[in-house]
């Protein structure tokens, strides 16, 4: 099936016209916890071994619940090879093809190496609705998976069209320890609503720090949480997996 998407991403000033080749999913019940490390001194380097290791000890635990870890671009590979329980995606990829391209990232390559996927479009990151459309494509193309961030209702409208997963995250509350899903609790509820009446996997983001905000997400429709400082932070980090996964399968 063709679409043609209209759409304005709430990081750009144009409207673009875009044909996608669109896929239907098979539907899931399956539970997500979805943990970017950025770029924190903590997860970074060595530290970011360590800290895959430590998740994918706990993951292995719980082998109902799904577990991708997003390290920097330049430590995916190494922590690729170290974990067996949890899937590794990277924070950003580009939709090349092999030839003259200084400084991108390129998917062939990441797939080569077992990396799961990627997140796109984070508000740290962000991307044309163009360049989401053909990296998400070139993703499906080597078999994996996408998950795209969103600021808003219409992002994730289309977003789901095209995405394996969509995280609606509020760049507002990014970083700040105040939970989406409690501070803006029928904006989560109308972004799953839109992500739902797609075919991606929702996903809540922003401000999740604890087990009851977790619990808040799910309870709003989403079926995962994207999180970074409360877990790359914490003091036991073994234990902040275990909280977060137990409140996913309650």
């Amino acid at each position: 099936m063709i679409l043609l998407l209209y759409y304005r991403m709430n990081y750009m000033s144009s409207t673009e016209v875009i044909k996608i080749h669109f896929r239907i999913r098979p539907p899931t019940d399956d539970r997500f916890l979805v943990i970017n490390f950025k770029t924190y001194l903590n997860a970074t380097g060595s530290r970011a071994i360590d800290l895959a290791r430590r998740i994918d000890k706990v993951a292995k635990e719980y082998p109902t619940v799904r577990v991708m870890i997003a390290p920097s671009v330049v430590d995916v590979l190494k922590v690729a090879e170290v974990v067996e329980a949890v899937d590794v995606i990277a924070q950003h990829v580009d939709p090349i093809d092999p030839g003259a391209h200084t400084g991108r990232i390129p998917i062939w390559v990441l797939s080569e190496y077992g990396i799961a996927g990627a997140l796109v479009n984070h508000s740290e990151r962000p991307v044309s609705f163009n360049e989401l459309v053909n990296i998400v494509s070139t993703l499906r193309r080597y078999g994996m998976k996408s998950i795209v961030c969103t600021p808003n209702v219409d992002a994730s409208r289309m977003a789901t069209q095209i995405a394996d997963f969509v995280a609606f995250e509020d760049p507002e509350l990014i970083g700040s320890g105040i939970s989406v899903s409690k501070a803006k609790p029928e904006l989560v509820r109308r972004n799953v609503e839109a992500i739902r009446a797609g075919q991606a996997i929702p996903l809540v983001g922003a401000g999740i720090s604890t087990a009851e905000d977790v619990r808040a997400s799910i309870a709003l429709g989403a079926q995962g949480v994207l999180v970074a400082s409360a877990i790359v932070k914490a003091k036991n980090v073994e234990n902040k997996v275990r909280e977060f996964i137990s409140a996913l399968i309650e």
